[in-house]
């Protein structure tokens, strides 16, 4: 999850866990998971106030990225996944981004 400086609370008033929703969160799919629940997380998300959402789907190589504003993408392995307004600077192959580290450089 990206929480920026300024939605963050100040220390002084921080105790347990985070109340404020992140810009961002991710969710990677394992292959165990069951589509409905990882859908019924992604609405939480949404619902609580996150701007974006990655679902990251390792076996299949993609990326469904969920904006607030219900539209939802598709990116596959050879395209890129950004962070669009939310991270604006932020761009990765979704190949490079979900690869196995004990595979090697992609080409």
């Amino acid at each position: 999850m990206y929480l920026t400086a300024a939605r963050t609370p100040p220390v002084s008033q921080r105790s347990g866990h985070c109340k404020v929703a992140p810009e961002i969160a991710v969710e990677v799919v394992s292959p165990d998971d069951n589509f409905k629940d990882v859908n019924e997380k992604v609405e939480e998300y949404l619902a609580a106030g996150v701007r974006l959402v990655w679902v990251v789907i390792v076996r299949g190589q993609l990326v469904h990225v969920h904006r607030n504003n219900e539209t939802v993408a598709k990116v596959r392995a050879d395209h890129h996944v950004s962070g669009e307004d939310v991270l604006p600077d932020f761009q990765c192959r979704v190949a490079e981004f979900i690869a196995d580290p004990l595979a090697g450089p992609q080409s």
